[in-house]
């Protein structure tokens, strides 16, 4: 955890970031396709997106919690189911 501050600021942070959500995309995207919503999928799997590696970014910042605490407020406070 002590190296993630580093791989998400500068230049290379937006590039892990590029990556890091192409990834989600691929990680969420069966989830989304499998709930049924009123939103557009595109939009749920965008809002997913960003609000999983928006959580990372945050916990780059607040290391004081564990994964699986930061696993929990994520689904505790997502819409779609884990």
């Amino acid at each position: 955890m002590d190296y993630l501050p580093g791989i998400l600021s500068g230049d290379g942070g937006d590039i892990f970031m590029g990556y890091f959500k192409g990834y989600l995309t691929d990680l969420f995207t069966p989830s989304v396709q499998a709930a049924v919503r009123l939103a557009p999928q595109e939009y749920i799997l965008n809002h997913m997106i960003c609000d999983f590696s928006e959580t990372v970014k945050w916990w780059s910042q607040n290391p004081k919690y564990t994964p699986d605490e930061i696993c929990s407020f994520f689904l505790e406070n997502t819409s779609i189911p884990g």
